[in-house]
C-alpha cells in the first residue's frame, strides 16, 4: 500500500446496478491524516451539477468520517448549505472486538439529505431519534443491543408519541442474506399510539423472534407480550391484560394470532389479525376461550368501558362474546359481534331482573343494529310489581333521537300477579327520557294486587282482565 497524508479526488462517477440508488450519482472525495487523527468528507454532487470541480453550494451534502482519537470515531451527514441541524450523527469507542456508540438522526432529514440519489422519496416522519448502541463479536456472530427513543413519529394516519426501544439482538449473515435474531428482554414502549378513532396508550411489548432480510425483502416472525393494553375509541377506555400473540410480518403483510383477557372481569379470548400495511386495510376476528363470570367475585359490565355508556348494567351470570372488525383508508371502521348471555342478574335504571338468557348477532360500529330478532328470556323482573317467566322477541336499531339505540320488541309475554300478560309490540328507545308500554293482562288475581301494593285494611277476591299502561322513566 502506499500511505497518503492528504487525498483529493474531484469526479468520482458510480455507474452500475451494482450501486443501486447510488447508480449515476456523482461524488467528490477529500482525505486527510495528521498525527494519526483521520479526516475523510465524501460530497454528494447533485445531477444537474455542471462542473464537478466547481459544485455551487447547494449540491454540498456531505458525508464526513472524523477519528479524532486512536479508539473513537464519529459520522456526520451534514445538509447542503452547511446550514441547519445534522440529518444524522454517530459517535463510536472502538477497540479489537467491541464496539458502542451514541446517535442521532432525523428520519425527514436524512430522506431529504438522499434526495439527489435515484429513486430515494420523502416520507413524514418529523422527529429525531436518539438511542445508543453496543456491538461485540464472538464465534462469527455479532452481540448487540440498541436503544432507541423519539418524542414523536407520524406515518399516514398513524402517529406515535414518546417511543422507547430497547433491542438486544445477535447478528449473522450468509448467502440467503442477513439474519437477526431478537434476544430476551427486548422491549418497545409507546405513550399513546393514533390510528383514526382508535388509540392505545401507555404501551410496554416484550419482543422476541428473528428478523430475515434478503436485498429486496424481509421476514419477522416472532412472540409479542404485553402485560396491560389501554385501548380507546372516541372517548371509551378498555383495558386488555396478559396478551400473548405469535406474530408473521414482511413487506405485504402482517398477522398475529394469540390471546388475552379484560384487565377488570375474568375471562379469556383468542383473537386473530390480517393487516395489510399497503393499503392500510385488515381484519381482526376475537373468539371466547373462557367466558367472562360476574358471578364468581363482585364484577359487572361496566367494567369493561369507562366510562360505561349504557342505562343498564349486569352483575350475575356469564358473558360469551365473539366478534369480527375491519378497516380500510377512507373507509369507516366496522365492528360486528356475537353475545351469549347465560343466567345474567342486572338492572335498567331502578328495574332490577334476573335469569336473563339470550344469544344475539349484530353490528356495532359504526352504528348498533341486530343482524336478526332473538329470542332473550328472564326468569324475574321486579319494577315493584314481579314478573316471572317474561320472553320477548328483541331486534336493536339505530334512532333519529340519538347515538343510543333503540330495540324493537314484539312476541312479549310472562305471568304477573297470579296470572299472566302480553304486551304489544313496541319500540324501547334508549335516548328517551321515557318510554310507555301497554299490558295486556289476563286473569289477574285481585288479591295479588291488594297483596302487592300492601292494602292491608282492604281485602278483595276475584280474576279480571284489561289494559296496565307502564311508563319506564330515567328519572323514576
Amino acid at each position: 500500500y502506499i500511505p497518503l497524508n492528504k487525498l483529493s479526488i474531484q469526479l468520482i462517477t458510480l455507474d452500475g446496478e451494482i450501486f443501486s440508488a447510488l447508480d449515476g450519482s456523482k461524488l467528490q472525495l477529500i482525505s486527510s491524516n495528521d498525527a494519526d487523527q483521520l479526516y475523510a468528507e465524501l460530497t454528494l454532487l447533485s445531477p444537474s451539477a455542471e462542473s464537478a470541480s466547481k459544485p455551487s453550494a447547494a449540491d454540498l451534502r456531505r458525508f464526513v468520517v472524523r477519528r479524532p482519537a486512536k479508539d473513537e470515531l464519529t459520522a456526520e451527514l451534514r445538509p447542503a448549505l452547511a446550514s441547519g441541524e445534522l440529518p444524522a450523527s454517530i459517535k463510536l469507542r472502538l477497540d479489537e472486538t467491541n464496539a458502542s456508540a451514541r446517535y442521532q438522526f432525523s428520519p425527514q432529514g436524512v430522506m431529504s439529505w438522499l434526495q439527489p440519489l435515484h429513486g430515494v422519496k420523502t416520507i413524514d416522519v418529523p422527529d429525531t431519534v436518539d438511542g445508543k448502541l453496543s456491538l461485540s463479536v464472538k464465534d462469527n456472530t455479532l452481540h448487540g443491543a440498541v436503544s432507541a427513543y423519539s418524542r414523536y413519529l407520524s406515518l399516514n394516519s398513524s402517529r406515535a408519541e414518546n417511543i422507547a426501544l430497547d433491542i438486544r439482538f445477535d447478528y449473522t449473515a450468509d448467502d440467503a442474506g442477513q439474519n437477526v435474531k431478537l434476544l430476551k428482554d427486548s422491549y418497545l414502549t409507546i405513550a399513546r399510539f393514533n390510528h383514526g378513532h382508535i388509540s392505545f396508550n401507555d404501551s410496554h411489548i416484550d419482543v422476541t423472534g428473528a428478523f430475515h432480510l434478503a436485498r429486496d425483502s424481509w421476514k419477522y416472525e416472532g412472540n409479542l407480550k404485553s402485560k396491560l393494553l389501554t385501548a380507546v375509541y372516541d372517548s371509551q377506555q378498555m383495558q386488555l391484560s396478559d396478551i400473548t400473540a405469535v406474530v408473521t410480518a414482511d413487506t405485504e403483510k402482517l398477522q398475529a394470532e394469540g390471546s388475552f383477557s379484560p384487565a377488570n372481569l375474568p375471562g379469556r379470548f383468542a383473537f386473530m389479525l390480517d393487516h395489510n400495511p399497503g393499503n392500510a386495510a385488515g381484519t381482526l376476528s376475537l373468539s371466547p376461550l373462557t367466558s367472562i363470570n360476574l358471578t364468581a367475585e363482585e364484577h359487572t359490565a361496566s367494567q369493561l368501558l369507562a366510562p360505561w355508556p349504557y342505562p343498564f348494567d349486569l352483575y350475575n351470570g356469564k358473558i360469551g362474546v365473539s366478534a369480527q372488525a375491519s378497516w380500510s383508508e377512507g373507509k369507516p371502521f366496522t365492528l360486528a359481534g356475537e353475545i351469549e348471555l347465560e343466567n345474567i342478574g342486572g338492572n335498567i335504571g331502578e328495574i332490577v331482573f334476573s335469569g336473563l338468557s339470550f344469544e344475539h348477532e349484530l353490528d356495532i360500529l359504526p352504528a348498533i343494529r341486530s343482524r336478526r330478532a332473538s329470542q332473550l328470556a328472564i326468569v324475574t323482573i321486579d319494577s315493584g310489581v314481579t314478573i316471572s317467566d317474561f320472553a320477548i322477541s328483541l331486534a336493536a336499531t339505530t334512532s333519529k333521537t340519538g347515538t343510543l339505540p333503540r330495540f324493537i320488541v314484539r312476541q312479549t309475554r310472562g305471568k304477573i300477579l297470579g296470572g299472566n300478560f302480553s304486551v304489544d309490540d313496541t319500540i324501547y328507545d334508549l335516548n328517551r327520557d321515557s318510554n310507555s308500554l301497554m299490558i295486556n293482562l289476563n286473569d289477574i288475581d285481585l288479591a295479588e294486587i291488594v297483596r302487592t301494593q300492601q292494602l292491608d285494611d282492604i281485602t278483595a277476591s276475584g280474576r279480571l282482565d284489561g289494559s296496565l299502561p307502564l311508563e319506564i322513566s330515567t328519572q323514576s
